[in-house]
């Protein structure tokens, strides 16, 4: 500490001042309750001006040096004597009562006092000093003190960069003392405005340690360094069984934890002025102890509790149960805003505390995927049976053509499809009458017959009854037509002529137009179309319910009925099920079906139809009955997979209600191996140890069958298996049930690859949110570079995601082999993260552990910026 300079100044003249023409009232003191905060602060301004003129920084002002500077001076007037020193325990010294005051990480301190009076004025050396006014008084005091060689170089003095200045004042003797502490800091307090509680203090007893402990004295070096080794995780102390031996050796050796409230840590809070702890140095503790557990208590419960998987395994001697390898002890949780500390008892004595930064454990959402049990029901395919009636009959088609057409024209053909799909019926022969007119020669009109038949036949191709059907065609010039057609009119002359004249005569006059109509109605095909119909009447059978009663009757007749007979009675059943199903779906509307006891098969089929459609037994009834039928020697193997699958169905329904499944299954131990695989697949067990097994284990065996379970719903085609959810919810919550064990079951490690190829198997395409789920998964399972490998992206960019910084400041915690390092480097990312999200970062416990505060920069570094 620096040494502290006293300045003693008796005024021997004292004249009264005239008042100056045109000075401002305002400034001159009031000699009876003068403005002590006013002439405080240009007091402090003064002395700065005096380091301005040395070209030095100005001190910074320090609310708790201002505490101190109060309390001194307050006394000094009290007791009418100037010193450095008080006669009260806990404050005989300046660096006592920056302590008391809350500083404790003043690396040097020092004080100046100056005593004046007011409204008078000074001549001194032929100096003149006035204290009238404000400004003069406390240029007075600044000036005093710079003519003193001890008290100007502490002003100077690069040691300090804080300091606060007091004054109190008797008004009876006009006499005022001022005092300044001078301090340094790296992080000055800002001024808070409480009371000061120092008197409080140090009027309470000495505090005792409770349970009859003492403070630490030995330091027992090496059990202090085993202790340390410890880990604490999901509120265990977990580490080497040889080491904890060696710890706790002795009969009063122990642990001992201290739960401390959040609000201590606030330097300006009334709990924290007025409760002694550790951080005003007055107490060893800050919060509440909890008993002490002694040496046997401790490796006695560590060693009943230990999984035999924790035991050292014995080659030649295995019913020798040896000590386990790991010490386990469950901590005392913490309450809501609170924080605690582990200590180490040695002979009732604390030796030392070890704090553990609180890391997030918030697992990956991942919803319990929907599961249904799967059933057979199906219905019977009974091809219906009909009586056919088939008919006859004939479709007559008459078409004209042109002179020289051969295709039908469009219209004409959509007629005569039209006519047929109406009929719906096919074409059995086909007789065409081919008539050409007189027009042209006998070879020309033979030949348009045989493409106008073709043409025709192409068009009623469809509908024929098989390809193979070849036409009739007639082919006739109309002489005898036309002949009729000649009678009466004015070309009758022309029935003289011989045949071959009038084909000359009418192929030289086809531009008349009484003949050209004559032609046109003596081209054209008349067809006959003879078609089969085929009428089906349905012939009634049998319901499924019928069906299944009239084989039930059947195979009542025998001893030990057919398989086939069997078969078909167990596809009528399941007709039966599958048509109730699709209807309504009550027990008084569907009684049960008569004669299933008998059958295994449709003893199953019956058990999952009252269960899964009628829901008229119990969960705990359908899963006995389950194992009844699974284990009888006559179920048929190919209904075992269906029937195994709706076993662990069920089971992992039960699971995700988070139910004890031990009300569910029939089992005392689930740890045993046999028994285990004998519940879920329904196998034969050996008779296993009847004891008590901690619920988390059942959780984990019954997640270790979901692989099996998938790989069934694959073979069995369930349709609503989502296989990728399934794996999702296996890999989360089978870590998570082996997160329980202490220490962490190596096989989190080998699970940890799929956890990545079914949640992030691309990195680049993760989103802030997905990042942060994921960064805190891995944290959880104390894979911390995994974790801050995810987050540093979103955390190191200019603009920071705010809760990933948080995150990310925790993680880097290891980084920093000195811990001071780490308060530096929290200290420079203030700035980017923010007052607001800087503060919240210690009593969130999904962040850092408030006793990081045992820094005291960093503390004092949180007082000054937080307002908790």
């Amino acid at each position: 500490m620096r040494f502290y300079i006293l300045i003693l100044i008796l005024f021997f003249s004292v004249f009264s001042l005239p008042f100056v023409k045109g000075q401002n009232t305002s400034n001159i003191v009031n000699l009876s309750t003068p403005d002590k905060a006013k002439l405080e602060w240009l007091t402090y301004q003064s002395v700065n001006t005096l380091r301005q003129n040395k070209k030095l920084p100005d001190l910074v002002w320090d609310d708790v040096l201002y505490r101190a500077a109060i309390d001194h001076a307050e006394y000094e007037i009290h007791e009418k004597k100037l010193s450095h020193y008080q006669t009260l325990k806990g404050k005989k010294t300046p660096a006592e009562r920056v302590k008391i005051h809350g500083g404790l990480v003043y690396t040097a301190i020092g004080e100046n006092i100056v005593a004046i009076t007011l409204g008078a004025q000074v001549i001194s050396k032929g100096l003149t000093r006035s204290t009238v006014t404000y400004e003069a008084a406390a240029a007075t005091m600044a000036s005093l003190w710079k003519s003193s060689p001890g008290h100007y170089k502490n002003i100077i003095s690069k040691n300090y960069n804080c300091t606060a200045l007091a004054v109190s004042y008797d008004s009876v003797q006009q006499r005022l003392i001022a005092v300044q502490v001078f301090g340094y800091s790296s992080t000055p307090a800002v001024p808070a405005k409480l009371p000061d509680y120092s008197g409080y203090l140090l009027d309470l007893p000495t505090p005792k340690l409770p349970y009859g402990l003492k403070a630490n004295k030995s330091k027992k070096q090496k059990a202090i360094n085993g202790f340390l080794k410890f880990n604490i995780d999901r509120g265990y102390i977990t580490g080497s069984y040889k080491n904890a031996k060696k710890v706790f050796r002795g009969r009063r050796s122990g642990i001992t934890q201290e739960f401390i409230p959040l609000n201590q840590f606030d330097s300006a809070s009334t709990e924290f002025s007025m409760v002694p702890n550790r951080r005003n140095a007055l107490y060893e503790l800050n919060g509440e102890l909890s008993k002490p557990i002694y040496r046997r208590k401790l490796l006695k419960y560590s060693r009943r509790i230990a999984v035999p998987r924790y035991y050292i395994n014995t080659k030649f001697i295995r019913l020798i149960k040896k000590p386990p390898l790991y010490f386990i002890y469950p901590l005392y949780p913490n309450g809501q805003e609170m924080e605690f500390n582990l200590f180490l008892i040695k002979n009732k004595s604390l030796e030392v505390y070890t704090s553990y930064i609180v890391i997030p454990g918030e697992l990956l959402e991942t919803p319990f995927p929907s599961l249904e049990l799967t059933n057979q029901f199906k219905s019977q395919i009974i091809p219906d049976k009909y009586k056919i009636y088939t008919t006859y009959d004939t479709l007559n088609v008459k078409l004209y053509y042109a002179s020289g057409q051969v295709i039908i024209d469009s219209l004409k053909q959509s007629e005569i499809c039209d006519r047929f799909n109406a009929i719906k019926g096919k074409i059995t022969s086909v007789q065409i009458l081919a008539f050409a007119s007189v027009e042209g020669d006998k070879a020309s009109n033979d030949q348009l017959a045989k493409l106008r038949m073709d043409n025709f036949m192409t068009v009623v191709k469809p509908y024929l009854d098989t390809i193979t059907i070849q036409p009739k065609l007639i082919k006739q010039e109309q002489w005898r037509l036309f002949y009729k057609q000649l009678d009466g009119t004015r070309l009758q002359f022309i029935k003289k002529m011989q045949p071959d004249a009038i084909r000359a005569y009418v192929n030289q006059h086809t531009s008349d137009t009484l003949l050209s109509y004559f032609l046109s109605q003596q081209r054209y095909l008349d067809v006959a179309l003879t078609y089969r119909q085929e009428f089906k009447e349905k012939i009634k059978t049998k319901t499924p319910i019928e069906i299944f009663d009239s084989l039930r009757i059947e195979c009542a007749k025998y001893v030990k009925p057919r398989q086939d007979l069997l078969a078909a009675l167990e596809r009528a059943q399941l007709a039966v099920y599958h048509e109730w199903s699709q209807t309504d779906s009550t027990a008084s509307n569907h009684p049960l079906l008569q004669d299933t006891e008998k059958y295994p098969a449709l003893k199953y089929h019956q058990l999952m139809f009252e269960y899964t459609v009628l829901g008229s037994i119990s969960d705990k009834v359908f899963y006995d009955k389950l194992h009844v039928l699974g284990r009888s020697k006559y179920f048929p193997a190919r209904l075992k997979n269906d029937l195994v699958y709706n076993n662990l169905t069920l089971i992992f329904r039960e699971l995700n209600t988070r139910g004890h499944l031990n009300e569910l299954m029939n089992y005392d131990d689930i740890d045993d191996a046999a028994y285990r695989k004998g519940e879920f697949f329904l196998k034969k067990q050996k008779p296993h140890v009847n004891k008590s097994i901690a619920f988390y284990q059942t959780e984990y065996y019954a997640l270790k069958e979901f692989p099996t379970y998938i790989s069934l719903g694959k073979k069995l085609q369930v349709n609503n298996q989502t296989e990728n959810d399934l794996w999702k919810y296996y890999y989360v919550y089978t870590i998570h049930s082996l997160y329980e064990f202490m220490p962490l079951h190596p096989e989190i490690n080998r699970m940890l690859p799929n956890i990545k190829k079914y949640f992030h198997p691309n990195d680049e395409v993760l989103t802030d949110t997905q990042r942060l789920k994921l960064a805190y998964f891995y944290t959880a399972l104390q894979k911390y570079d995994i974790a801050q490998l995810l987050i540093e992206p979103i955390a190191t960019r200019p603009e920071p995601n705010l809760e990933g910084l948080k995150l990310y400041l925790t993680l880097r915690y290891d980084d920093f082999e000195d811990k001071h390092e780490y308060t530096t480097y929290l200290i420079r990312e203030f700035s980017r993260l923010g007052k607001t999200e800087w503060c919240d970062l210690w009593p969130n416990p999904h962040y850092l552990n408030f006793l990081l505060l045992e820094d005291l920069t960093l503390k004092e570094f949180y007082n000054c910026n937080c307002s908790r």
